[in-house]
């Protein structure tokens, strides 16, 4: 796989370690609120599902999880 990687081809797989997870998912949804006369923008509220495996590191893990979530907002609200 690592030889693929390296030519440059595509590949949809992490690399496979018996003992650890390599892909992980999360799901993030935000309630959002609208001022509608000054069109301000609140974000009340934001949950987060992640499917991450073992943890290694739970300090580390949480920050990535609140990392993604303000990331997707912040690109949410550039548009």
């Amino acid at each position: 796989m690592q030889e693929r990687a390296a030519s440059g081809v595509t590949i949809y797989t992490g690399p496979v370690h018996p003992d650890c997870v390599t892909l992980s998912w999360a799901a993030h949804f935000v309630e959002v609120r609208v001022e509608p006369t000054t069109r301000r923008i609140r974000v009340p509220r934001v949950l987060s599902v992640v499917d991450c495996g073992r943890v290694a590191s739970p300090v580390t893990a949480a920050s990535q999880v609140r990392g993604g979530a303000v990331w997707g907002i912040g690109a949410a609200l550039a548009r």
